[in-house]
Order: structure tokens, then sequence, then C-alpha cells
């Protein structure tokens, strides 16, 4: 029965002998006190009528009503209280879809069932995206949903002059691999042998998991050979790279179903180094050689200056020996 129902529990026994006092029925159970209530006689049958208006859950569970006349005589009643007339024991989540079968309540006359979902991802969603279907057998499938993305699913029906609703339980689609690649892939600080790509996550949206790290993939342009390297950064440095060469370079997110799908760039490397060396190695033989031009004529000055000394020195050694010469003669 639905909670918040007027509910009757109707207790009969049966006795030996005739009896016209029936106050001596009780009951028993939550939230009634064991006195008699509302009982009647008629010949060797006793009753009693417990009576609940606006019933409540709390109320639900394990009557007994007793009767004694020189021993015990009891009958058990069980009362089921309801909060709501569906039950959602089976759900099966796909990638983008949800199967959903569930259980009317007895006795709940239902031709149209209300089931609404919403997604409760708020790192994804500004807001729930609610929507709802009606459906008129047990079961529907929810289509064209999110990828691992938490939903919260109830069944409702109109019921009783009220919308009575199902149990809501929460529902989590399956994991795939990234739909979409790592955006505004760049790259920066390229030297003769290094090239540092960065980029950003892809969309929340696209996700379908959590992200576990990145794939990057690079090679000289146009050829097969591909290095491969993962990080769980946005962003790597690729070294050991050749001067003045086309680089192809790829990016891809990776969850635990798998690789996404990749973005595409590519850089060449620069001539910078490998120009400054050999500007050093040209610029040394250069200076080498106007310093060996300018000792040389350094040289060529000392050694003329020395030869000019040297001859004027000899010239008069000479003289000074002839007149010594003529003297003596």
């Amino acid at each position: 029965m639905m909670s918040g129902a007027t509910v009757s529990l109707t207790c009969s026994i049966s006795l030996p002998i005739d009896v016209t006092d029936a106050t001596g029925i009780r009951w028993n159970g939550p939230g009634v006190t064991p006195t008699p209530v509302n009982s009647i006689t008629s010949g060797k049958k006793i009753s009693s009528v417990l009576t609940f208006s606006g019933i409540s859950t709390s109320q639900g569970g394990f009557y007994r009503c007793n009767f004694t006349l020189g021993g015990s005589i009891s009958v058990n009643i069980t009362v089921s209280v309801l909060d709501q007339v569906i039950f959602l024991p089976a759900v099966r989540p796909d990638v983008t879809i949800i199967s959903l079968s569930w259980i009317p309540a007895s006795g709940v006359p239902v031709t149209t069932y209300n089931i609404s979902y919403s997604n409760t991802d708020k790192k994804c969603f500004d807001d729930n995206k609610a929507m709802s279907i009606e459906n008129q057998t047990l079961n529907a499938t929810l289509e064209e949903l999110e990828e691992h993305t938490e939903y919260l699913v109830k069944v409702a029906v109109w019921y009783e002059g009220r919308v009575v609703g199902s149990n809501s339980i929460v529902v989590t689609t399956k994991p795939v691999a990234p739909s979409s690649s790592p955006s505004s892939v760049s790259v920066a600080g390229v030297t003769s042998s290094a090239i540092t790509v960065m980029w950003r996550s892809v969309p929340c949206i696209h996700q379908n998991g959590d992200i576990t790290g990145y794939l990057v993939q690079y090679g000289v342009m146009r050829s097969e050979n591909k290095e491969t390297m993962e990080t769980s950064e946005t962003e790597i440095t690729l070294l050991s790279l050749t001067p003045e060469t086309d680089y192809e370079i790829s990016v891809a997110a990776v969850n635990t179903e798998g690789i996404g799908v990749s973005t595409n760039t590519s850089a060449t490397t620069s001539a910078e180094r490998a120009t400054s060396i050999s500007n050093l190695a040209v610029a040394a033989p250069t200076s080498g050689a106007v310093i060996g031009v300018l000792l040389l004529i350094l040289l060529v000055t000392v050694l003329l200056i020395v030869f000019v000394r040297y001859r004027s020195g000899s010239g008069d050694i000479h003289t000074s020996t002839n007149e010594a010469y003529g003297n003596v003669g």
C-alpha cells in the first residue's frame, strides 16, 4: 500500500464458544499500543479493525492481533507501506545508452510512466541537462547520452491525484577512449637540436574517462620512423634533433580505455648553433692571420732596424781600423 493512504486491518478469530465481550483482543505492531481497538463479536467469532488515517512508512511491518481465553489465540498480519509505486532494480548502462526496467507496486493502476533523467557531472556541465520521456511499458532505453557521465534516473506516475516517483538511482555510462584531440597544440623554444611542444587537454565532455597521460609521436617529415614519448604533463621537450630539419609531431590523450584522437603539428629546427660554430671556425684563422701579419711586420721592422744599425756600426769600425793601420805605417 502507498504511504499517505487510509488503511484498515481486520483481524478475525474463531472461538470454540460464544463470546459477548471482545475487549480481549489486543494489537501489537509498530506504533500501536496493546489495547483493544474497535472490537466486535458475532457468535463464536471475534474480530477487530485497526484503522490508519494517512499511514506512513514507519508504520509498515509486522502486526499481531491476540485474544486470550484460557489460552492465547493470535493472528499475524504483515503490512507493507510503500513510498514509491515504482522500483528500478535493473539498470544496464552502456557507452551512450542506459537500459531500464522497473517493477510497479501491485494494485496500482498505471498506464503511462514518466522517465526523467539528468546528468549530474558538475565538472563537465554548467547545469543539469534534464530530459524526460513517456512510456507505457515496463522498460525503456535512454539514448544519445554522453560517455562516462553520471546520470540521475527516476520513473514517476500520476496516482491518486498526485505524482508519485520511484526510487532515484545514479547510473554512470561506460568509458571509451577520448573522442577529441588535445587543443591549442603549439611549439616554442625551437633550437638546432630541441623543440618544446605545448597543448591543452581534451575538452571535458570528450574525455570519456579519466585522462591518464598523453602520447607524443615525432619524426622527420614524411619519414615512417617515429619516436614515441609519454607524459602526464601538457608539454614536453624533444631532444637530440637534427639541425635544419622539418619534424612532424602528433599529440593524443590517453585514458583507461585507450588512445584518443591526435592533433598534428610541425616544426623546423634552427641552424643558429651550427652557424655560430662555423663563424667561430672562420673567424679564428682570420684573426690569426691578421696577428701573424702584424707580428711579421713587427719582426721585419726589428730586423731592419738591427740591420741598419749593424751596417752603420760596421762602417765605423772599418774606418777606425784603417786609420789605425795608417798611423802605424
